[in-house]
């Protein structure tokens, strides 16, 4: 097929890199606007970034899976060998549903498969972490949470020979936060398992982790994980704080945030996991890319690649990670920094941007930044210094007037006395406190029975508190209540705060166990009942309940089940209905017997998830 200089529009596109080292070439994958259902697959040649061009390798019309607005993400193995055999992974995400196929050089498509009652739920958190020969880890984020550990994160073991063998792994014994807000995998690509790597998981409130990931070949019975997350540290953001709009992307053990700026340009973060846990700004020069809501990103050699649609016009950029320059058409002028703004280090220098800019280097506007400094410097200063001439001059001249002005004598009346009292002494009444508009309730200050709490506190907390409860109830009842009062509480209530205890006696704040209270059986202006359990009888101390349930494996060894009529490697018709990863029988050899005409395959019917209803196909 004839290349062309127009690069087709998706609404949710897909880029991903070729395997070969140094390769020019990168696949553009996405569901046609015009026609529905109909997957594209294209690839285009950047040599030439301002006038790419693009062959349509692939087309396969299934209307009943593929959608165009739903998220896209596409992936290769780097690990496989073989180039001419490796495939694009095409997954498609969805909040009930998340179908994917393998698409071959060959330009043959896959039969769409699908997990049963999960599904992926952005392409922002389905992090693929390893890579060995033409198998693909991946640490997703589900549409529910698992039994085993109450968390939405999986692991998914993705074939690239063949979707036949595709698994999951719902048992990690370490897994994220449950609200993430953007997830990042680095690997080193590798010929075998296990295949290492990192996965950096960004939450909303502005911190992240990483864990380091390692993936097992399911062929393995020592092993219950497919993905196993091990050591974890905590992210240094460097004052950097990521938007929703974040896009994440990798260049091997080197990872890439694309990002909106506060001006509306795309700003470059990085991490390195496998170096350093620190988030930094890359240094950018030259004029910048706009930020685009649907841009996809994928890297090629050391250069991120990036296709945006502007209306109807489709374009590719790329940024060079070494120099820190844009390529492409569409790009703009970097906005000038301020020369207050201070510049945070980033990778290749200490000259970068700041950390919520554009990350753009600051040229030029330095110099002229000085002189109008001076200038408003000085002219403040001045202001200054002749306020405060004013207020002196003000000042000492009222002090002269006041010293000038007569002396008056101030007389004072003398304070009345009571009859009899001494001289000089204030009258009693002067004294008194005014009286309270309403009356106190005799029971203001008493100390409240919380049995319930009280049960849960030691023995010996209750004894490090008795003399400071004795010091706080004490006085705080002789300036609330008249002696009357005090005097009719005292043999009741306050007689635990004498020195000698009678036996038998609650200490204050503490629930004798052989006592029964009840604080609300009491009528107004009574005390409440106290009761004597019999001899002998314990009292009924709370116990936690546990919950007790059955875990299922850890590990869940699905395959591909294709439809009546096709075989693996062919393309499906538009009738025919989707296939399912299923759980085959322990101890089975995958792909021997499943999807042969011949032998019906064992299907595994997932437990009922309370709260989720799989929507009719």
């Amino acid at each position: 097929m004839a290349s062309s200089t127009v690069i087709p529009t998706f609404t949710n596109p897909c880029i991903a890199s070729f395997i070969t080292k140094g390769s020019t070439q990168i696949y553009l994958a996405g569901v046609s606007d015009v026609t529905n259902g109909q997957l594209e697959v294209y690839v285009v040649d950047i040599a030439n970034i301002q006038t790419p061009l693009s062959t349509k390798a692939v087309s396969s019309l299934n209307a009943l899976y593929w959608k165009n607005n739903v998220p896209k993400a596409c992936s290769t193995y780097p690990g496989d060998t073989n180039a001419s055999t490796a495939a694009l992974h095409f997954q498609q995400f969805g909040p009930f549903t998340s179908y994917d196929s393998n698409i071959l050089t060959t330009g043959v498509v896959e039969a769409p498969s699908r997990f049963d009652t999960y599904a992926w739920l952005s392409p922002k958190n389905f992090a693929i972490v390893g890579n060995a020969g033409p198998i693909a880890y991946v640490a997703a984020l589900t549409n529910q949470t698992t039994l085993a550990t109450s968390s939405p994160w999986v692991g998914i073991r993705l074939n690239g020979t063949s979707g036949l063998f595709g698994t999951m792994n719902t048992g990690m014994k370490t897994f994220p936060v449950s609200t993430p807000l953007l997830s990042l995998g680095t690997f080193t690509p590798s010929a075998v398992a296990p295949a290492n790597g990192y996965l950096t998981v960004f939450d909303n409130a502005g911190s992240g982790r990483v864990y380091a990931t390692t993936g097992y070949d399911k062929s393995n019975p020592l092993i219950t994980d497919l993905l196993v997350l091990g050591v974890t540290q905590t992210v240094d953001m460097n004052n950097i704080k990521l938007t929703s709009d974040a896009i994440p992307v990798n260049i091997g053990t080197t990872g890439y945030i694309l990002d909106k700026a506060t001006d509306g340009s795309t700003i470059v973060y990085t991490i390195n996991p496998g170096q350093s846990n620190k988030l930094q700004v890359v240094t950018t020069t030259g004029d910048v890319l706009p930020f685009s809501a649907n841009i996809a990103a994928t890297s090629q050699n050391s250069q991120i690649i990036t296709y945006r649609v502007d209306g109807t016009t489709a374009s590719f950029n790329s940024f060079d990670t070494v120099t820190g320059t844009w390529a492409g058409i569409g790009l703009k002028a970097a906005p000038a920094q301020p020369s207050s703004t201070g510049k945070p280090s980033t990778p290749g220098g200490n000259n970068g941007g700041t950390g919520n800019g554009s990350g753009n280097s600051v040229s030029g506007s330095e110099n002229k930044g000085a002189p109008i400094g001076a200038i408003v410097g000085g002219v403040v200063g001045g202001l200054v210094v002749i306020a405060l001439v004013a207020f002196l001059f003000i000042r000492s001249r009222r002090q002269k007037k006041k010293a000038d002005a007569p002396v008056v004598p101030t007389y004072y009346a003398e304070s009345s006395q009571q009859p009899g009292a001494a001289p000089g002494a204030v009258a009693t009444a002067a004294l008194q406190a005014p009286t309270p508009a309403y009356q106190e309730s005799l029971y203001v200050a008493a100390p409240q029975f919380k049995p319930q709490q009280q049960q849960f506190l030691p023995q010996q907390q209750q004894q490090q508190f008795q003399p400071q409860q004795q010091q706080q109830f004490q006085p705080q009842q002789q300036q609330q209540f008249q002696p009357q009062q005090l005097q009719q509480l005292q043999p009741q209530v306050f007689q635990q705060q004498q020195q000698q205890v009678q036996p038998q006696q609650a200490q204050p704040g503490y629930a004798d166990p052989h006592l029964s209270y009840n604080p609300y059986s009491a009528p107004p202006g009574q005390l409440p009942t106290v009761q004597q359990l019999p001899t002998g009888q314990n009292p009924n101390i709370f116990q936690p309940h546990q919950s007790v349930y059955s875990i299922p494996p850890a590990q869940s060894q699905q395959a591909y089940v294709y439809p009546p009529g096709t075989q693996p490697g062919t393309i499906p018709s538009q009738g025919t209905s989707p296939s399912h990863y299923q759980l085959l029988p322990t101890g089975s050899s995958p792909g021997a017997s499943v999807g042969s005409p011949s032998q019906a395959p064992v299907v595994y019917t997932p437990p009922t998830v309370t709260g989720y209803h799989q929507p009719s196909q």
